[in-house]
């Protein structure tokens, strides 16, 4: 597969885990841009943006609001890729 050179914009919908670290230190230097939607605090140190929602599923008002929420950051942010990670998790 050739590389591409051209740079674009990575919406990631992740825990803030060990797993999301990894992927970051994988994937860094391919994108323009990263942006961050978890539902807790980072652990590491990272140079991206990050932006909290609340994933739970204890609270009934996040079924539209956790949707509402990563919809707004979407369109504010206007990513070429998005990629939720641990999908079981955030999904």
């Amino acid at each position: 597969m050739k590389e591409s050179k051209e740079k674009y914009k990575l919406l990631i919908i992740a825990p803030a885990g060990a797993h999301l670290k990894n992927f970051l230190a994988r994937i860094e230097h391919a994108a323009s841009a990263i942006l961050i939607i978890t539902s807790e605090p980072i652990s590491f140190e990272t140079n991206f943006d990050v932006t909290f929602v609340d994933f739970g599923l204890k609270k009934p008002g996040n079924y539209f609001q956790t949707p509402r929420k990563i919809r707004e950051v979407y369109k504010a942010f206007n990513p070429d890729i998005v990629h939720v990670h641990q999908l079981t998790s955030v999904a």
